[in-house]
């Protein structure tokens, strides 16, 4: 379930039991597409196949098939793609579902999906909350939804670890159970968990007293408050709340807080482990909001930043900082690269998922332009330059041609446009590959897809 942009109604589905994760594996029909897309490359840019990990209505591991919408959020230099789908189950009478899977070579491998019991206890509700922390060893760390489940805060929902060695799963947070910093016990959760290749994994909690805060649980299973509502802001004043976790190999942290009360205000900081320090992430001077969608080893994160505060996002800026300077990487009205100007940035407002960073400072996004594309782009951080890897039009041998980056069904704040507003959601590793969800149509049947861009 994306933050804002979510999509699912509710849900019903049949108890699965905790046995070993069912595992779907990968034949001809996987690996089908394993070619150069054309157009997409110039000639001093090194061109990108593409492989189907997934399509719409194909058979899921666990059961059913995979429906509506893929959310790739996390890729591993092993190539290891946590993702997330909903489900479609026989009974279901047409509702959706979630479940999160990993994909680990030629198998896809179910981590969880709704109607299992939950370790620490409770049942799995409607879906996984936003993005998915996964590491290089294959560890999985995510929020997911508890019966009984709705949208008002803080949600009924946990925290879990899963462990690619031993192929199970361990409760970080349960909600009413696991005791919080101040002395009470966590009531729920937020969108959004990190985990770093230390194991320790950075989550948004609601403790007993005070509102929405950033935790981090290390290896060990110590949990550390990061920022919440009262404590100092480093410009002045203090936090009202605080909202996400991405958690790097130092241990610093990225995250967002308000210290005015103005709906959809945040700003971006970074919590420095070694010396305890946070460091407010300046803004550009037409942007009254920002979002953090990414943090690396350098300590650069990934930003959007919107123009009014209020809806429709998507009209802004997409920057990368370590803190200090600001380094642009895409802006409404900027021209684009493949023809047009940028018109809408998803990851330039509250569309999770829409930007991801790596280690080497290289950005992937999706946008659309004011020429009707609507495509993914990668900005390299060595060549300050920008390349767009695939958009309408692009034709993928074996596959079809992407004829949109739209998917699933909005619920909330406020209904997107028909077209123009890409939401195919982006993961990316140090070996700058990408995976993403497109909408392709191969003769007249059209489909969605999990695709993974390799150059």
């Amino acid at each position: 379930m994306k933050k804002l942009v979510a999509n699912h109604r509710g849900i019903r589905a049949a108890k699965h039991s905790k046995a070993t994760p069912p595992t779907l594996v990968l034949g001809l029909a996987g690996l089908i597409g394993f070619a150069a897309a054309q157009g997409s490359s110039s000639a001093d840019e090194s061109p990108y196949t593409f492989q189907v990990i997934a399509t719409v209505g194909s058979a899921a591991p666990g059961g059913g098939a995979f429906a509506n919408d893929f959310e790739p959020t996390a890729l591993n230099n092993r190539g290891q793609l946590a993702f997330t789908a909903d489900l479609s189950v026989p009974g279901d009478k047409g509702d959706f579902h979630e479940g999160l899977f990993l994909r680990d070579g030629a198998s896809v491998q179910q981590i969880v999906r709704f109607g299992q019991n939950a370790p620490g206890g409770g049942t799995f509700s409607v879906g996984e909350l936003g993005h998915v922390g996964l590491n290089d060893a294959g560890d999985v760390a995510f929020s997911f939804s508890l019966e009984p489940f709705d949208f008002s805060v803080p949600f009924n929902g946990g925290v879990y670890r899963w462990s690619s060695r031993s192929h199970t799963l361990r409760p970080v947070l349960i909600p009413n159970v696991t005791p919080d910093t101040s002395g009470g016990v966590f009531l729920g959760v937020d969108f959004d968990v990190g985990l770093n290749n230390q194991g320790a994994v950075g989550f948004t909690g609601y403790p007993a007293v005070g509102g929405r805060a950033t935790f981090v649980q290390d290896k060990s299973g110590r949990i550390t408050r990061v920022a919440g509502p009262g404590d100092s802001a480093p410009e002045g004043g203090t936090f009202i709340n605080t909202l996400e976790a991405f958690v790097n190999d130092r241990g610093d942290v990225a995250f967002e807080a308000k210290t005015i009360d103005i709906p959809h205000y945040h700003q971006v900081y970074i919590h420095q482990s070694s010396t305890g320090a946070t460091k407010l992430i300046p803004q550009p001077a037409d942007v009254v909001g920002a979002d953090v969608w990414g943090f690396n080893n350098r300590g650069d994160a990934v930003i959007g930043g919107f123009y009014a505060s209020a809806p429709p996002w998507g009209i802004g800026k997409l920057y990368t900082s370590d803190g200090t300077g600001i380094t642009l990487i895409a802006v409404v009205g900027s021209p684009a690269p493949g023809g047009g100007n940028f018109s809408f940035i998803p990851a330039a407002g509250s569309a999770a998922g829409n930007a991801a960073v790596n280690n080497r400072g290289d950005v992937a996004f999706d946008a659309a332009t004011d020429t009707g594309d609507e495509a993914v782009y990668l900005y390299s951080a060595s060549t300050k330059t920008l390349r767009l890897l695939a958009g309408i039009g692009t034709v993928i041998p074996g596959v079809g041609k992407i004829v949109g980056l739209e998917q699933g069904e909005l619920i909330c704040c406020p209904p997107a446009p028909v077209t123009g507003s890409p939401n195919s959601n982006i993961a990316l590793n140090d070996h700058d590959q990408v995976a993403f969800a497109a909408t392709v149509l191969d003769g007249t049947e059209v489909r969605g897809v999990l695709l993974l861009a390799t150059p």
